[in-house]
């Protein structure tokens, strides 16, 4: 039986935006357009059942390819709450799914999350928090390190790579969210008693 190892992880980001919370909302809420743009995602897939593959790429430290491989579908929340729940992935549908083929070693995980926005005055509050399980198999060349200190070493490194996605999408949020609402007025325009001059984003 494999060497199998369960590592996890979880950050928590607040941002705020100058901009009207509906505009937010409808943004965060275009996941063909946000989550292909996470950091460190290598590919993303949407089915017709409505749910989203997303690809992770890492290394088993000796630069060796693997990926990490999630299925999600979202909540649409009242109060304009966003949530991302986590669907089970095996070993037998990555292997039977011709677009994952050629992409190493698959492992499958567990992505669970959240975007929560609050309004405050002329700006938006968001906060929003993942939380990571994945379970691998420990290479050979780590297999006599003692289980407790592989444990440590692999969730210091989910902790990384998370850490790298969460201030990797804050960094680049503000210019891409103006970037995506030049290319998207006929939806914003459907969003009612908005006022588009209204629409620009600042981070605080």
């Amino acid at each position: 039986m494999a060497n199998q190892m369960v590592v996890q992880g979880n950050f928590q980001r607040f941002i705020r935006l100058q901009t009207p919370l509906p505009v937010a909302y409808t943004y965060f809420t275009d996941f063909n357009h946000v989550l292909p743009r996470l950091p460190e995602i290598e590919r993303v897939m949407r089915f017709r059942d409505g749910r989203y593959r997303m690809i992770f790429g890492a290394d088993d430290g000796r630069g060796h390819q693997m990926s990490i491989v999630f299925d999600i579908r979202h909540e649409l929340v009242e109060n304009q709450h966003i949530k991302i729940v986590s669907l089970p992935v095996s070993r037998q549908d990555l292997s039977e799914d011709s677009n994952m083929h050629g992409v190493g070693p698959l492992f499958g995980g567990m992505f669970n999350g959240e975007v929560v926005f609050t309004q405050r005055a002329d700006r938006i509050d968001i906060g929003y928090s993942v939380n990571l399980v994945v379970e691998v198999e420990v290479p050979r060349f780590l297999s006599f390190i003692p289980r407790p200190v592989l444990q440590k070493l692999g969730e210091s490194l989910m902790q990384l790579k998370l850490h790298n996605i969460g201030d990797g999408f804050a960094e680049r949020l503000t210019n891409d969210f103006e970037e995506w609402c030049l290319t998207h007025s006929e939806r914003l325009a459907a969003i009612p008693d908005l006022n588009l001059s209204q629409v620009a984003a600042q981070t605080i």
